[in-house]
């Protein structure tokens, strides 16, 4: 995608794993405290058939689409906003966690880098093993996706939120990932790709409802 980078660019797509993402980016004009404030404006100005649209969060800064059932998740570094939708989920409560309606998104500048003391906090010795050091910007993005997926509810990245299988940045692999919650683990599918120089990652529960025809290719 190119576009002149002085202005603010909306782009609007689906995912293979069925989760609907909005990008602004662009924007090198605003400052860093203006740049998220007209990022979310260009959002909340392209709703579908024109509409306006609002995001409310929850007490414990959980994000919802004001007036729907849809669960969002968003992630803002300067440069880039990504609000992720999943489909209405009128059986779910979206103020708690809920298989159904399980999924969070990060995404971070390429080229950030993570230093070794934040590496070995977050991961474990196990997944520190598993995950290469280039890797280690595209774990955070996939512990950070899982995090808001399940409303922060785990506490612990090293100890809660296990990475079994990196995403395929490149090729669109899917990975997976377990969250441990009450004693019990959560599967989760990870998906990430590369946009504008940025990282995009989505984490969603197996369980979660999504747009079948986009997750299934067709």
């Amino acid at each position: 995608m190119q576009h002149d980078d002085d202005e603010l660019t909306y782009w609007r797509h689906r995912t293979p794993v069925g989760v609907k993402v909005e990008e602004i980016s662009g924007g090198s004009r605003y400052s860093e405290k203006l740049w998220p404030l007209m990022a979310r404006q260009v959002w909340e100005e392209n709703g579908r058939d024109g509409e306006y649209r609002s995001i409310v969060h929850l007490p414990d800064g959980a994000p919802l689409l004001d007036g729907t059932d849809q669960r969002i998740s968003l992630s803002h570094t300067r440069g880039m906003l990504v609000v992720a939708t999943l489909p209405p989920t009128p059986e779910a409560d979206l103020t708690t966690f809920s298989p159904r309606a399980a999924m969070g998104v990060d995404t971070e500048r390429v080229g950030r880098e993570i230093p070794a003391e934040v590496r070995a906090r977050f991961l474990s010795d196990e997944e520190q093993e598993l995950i290469p050091d280039e890797n280690t910007l595209l774990a955070w993005t996939c512990k950070e996706a899982l995090y808001k997926a399940v409303l922060g509810q785990a506490k612990s990245w090293a100890e809660c939120y296990r990475i079994l299988c990196l995403p395929g940045l490149q090729t669109g692999a899917f990975g997976q990932a377990e969250v441990r919650l009450d004693g019990t683990d959560e599967p989760f599918v990870l998906y990430s790709y590369l946009s504008d120089g940025f990282i995009v990652t989505l984490a969603l529960s197996t369980r979660c409802a999504t747009y079948k025809k986009a997750a299934e290719g067709k």
